[in-house]
């Protein structure tokens, strides 16, 4: 956590037990934090395939590694992805030959359907001409000779029974009926009943034409109008429905075969990120050098043999050689709103005592990230030759107030604004000041004393 400090030169004051001298000389404020060596260029390494995801480390180089232009990062394991790769081509080609069968059946369904519905057309108008022919001129006709049948059996028995009366007339007048007269009547007679039964028959069929077969045929004849019309309308539906099917079921393959090729096409790309090359010269580090941060510890969980390299995110960084240091640290809001783009101060490495480095804002972020915290990146004058590198730590002081001329006390001899001179012969007196800006236990004071008064106050209190 970066602590908010105030940096000062010492005051030219001097102490002695519980006496300030005033006197007037510079007074600083500073903000100090710590900040991190982050190179100024990096180049991060990722890969950003579209469909293979299983990337299986077989090796790679090590954290810290020198490498030249071209030479290989990472290598991963491919076999897997052949076989897929092969089988994808497969597939596609079977998709191929589904699409041209349903282009085929398509075909055939245009020619099919337009057939299949003109035959329902033409058997409806045929059951609507049979019906109108029925009603309108063989159902009468049908009724007539059913009746002109009963008739002529009437009329054939009339005749008969005539013929037989005029036969026993002729035979009573001549007073003597021969042998060949007898059977002349007998099989007149016969025809009598022949007729009698074919009327009794006539009159059955004539009654059962009018009273049942008229009727039935009146209804069949509806019935089938209706279901020519009915088998109309569904063969007209069935077959719409099925050719716009059809049509949505090539338009669904035509689009799967698309996005199968497309597939395919991205998986053949992603084979290039089976081994990576280096893009430079440089150093590889493991882990991103983005957003003014460098977790390496991160790639713990995959950087290593048969580890899996995320997509898309990336996962080492080559820092160019001679490549240049920046400073960056992250600011809390207080510290932030403190922070003016034109302020300069000083870095201080642990474990060089001797360095001293001038530093500069260089950027500063208008946004705080996702942890609340702010970006902030500094320019440093190094010296020609230094042993840092990145990932040292600083510890930075930017100066934020200065004056030349201040006086200023002990933060214990104050009280309530209102500090004890010493007069002469051990006397004091008390004070009322302004106060201005504190550093390191010590106050400005804007008004209230003058250069060479004595403050008196209690040594022992904190």
């Amino acid at each position: 956590m970066k602590t908010p400090l105030l940096f000062t030169l010492l005051t030219t004051a001097s102490l002695l037990g519980g006496e300030h001298v005033v006197k007037a000389g510079k007074f600083e404020t500073a903000l100090k934090f710590d900040a991190t060596f982050l190179p100024i260029e990096t180049k991060l390494i990722e890969i950003k395939p579209e469909e293979w995801k299983d990337y299986r480390i077989l090796e790679l180089v090590e954290h810290g590694s020198e490498v030249k232009e071209g030479n290989p990062l990472v290598a991963c394991d491919y076999d897997s992805y052949l076989r897929t790769l092969a089988a994808r081509k497969e597939a596609l080609k079977l998709q191929q030959i589904s699409l041209e069968k349903s282009k085929r059946e398509l075909a055939e369904l245009e020619v099919q359907i337009p057939r299949e519905n003109a035959k329902a057309k033409r058997l409806f108008q045929w059951e609507s001409d049979s019906l109108a022919q029925y009603q309108k001129i063989d159902r009468a006709l049908e009724i007539k000779q059913a009746e002109e049948r009963q008739k002529r059996a009437e009329r054939t028995l009339e005749y008969t029974e005539e013929e037989l009366k005029q036969l026993l007339k002729m035979y009573e007048e001549d007073g003597l009926t021969e042998e060949t007269e007898e059977i002349i009547l007998k099989r007149q007679r016969s025809s009598v009943k022949t007729a009698e039964l074919a009327l009794e028959r006539a009159r059955a069929a004539t009654k059962w034409a009018l009273e049942k077969v008229t009727p039935k045929k009146d209804i069949d004849k509806k019935e089938a109008h209706e279901n020519a019309k009915l088998q109309l309308d569904s063969t007209l539906a069935k077959n719409a429905l099925r050719l716009k099917e059809k049509q949505i079921q090539l338009s669904k393959a035509e689009r799967e075969y698309s996005e199968a090729q497309r597939k395919l096409e991205n998986l053949k790309k992603d084979k290039s990120f089976f081994q990576l090359l280096a893009p430079t010269e440089g150093i590889i580090v493991h882990g991103s050098l983005e957003k003014n941060t460098w977790p390496p510890s991160a790639t713990d969980k995959f950087l290593f043999p048969n580890g899996k390299l995320p997509s898309h995110k990336p996962f080492m960084t080559l820092i160019p050689k001679n490549h240049g240091l920046q400073l960056h640290a992250k600011l809390s809001q207080e510290d932030h709103l403190k922070l003016h783009p034109t302020f300069t101060g000083t870095a201080e490495i642990k474990g060089l005592p001797d360095l001293k480095i001038s530093v500069k804002v260089n950027s500063q972020s208008s946004l705080p990230d996702s942890s609340g915290k702010y970006d902030l990146s500094l320019n440093a004058e190094l010296p020609n030759e230094h042993p840092l590198v990145m990932g040292m730590k600083a510890k930075v002081s930017l100066v934020t107030y200065q004056n030349e001329k201040a006086l200023t006390v002990p933060k214990k001899a104050l009280k309530n604004a209102t500090v004890q001179v010493k007069l002469t012969e051990g006397n004091s007196e008390t004070r009322t000041v302004k106060i201005g800006r504190e550093q390191d236990g010590f106050v400005e004071i804007l008004s209230g004393l003058e250069e060479g008064l004595v403050v008196i106050f209690d040594d022992t209190r904190k």
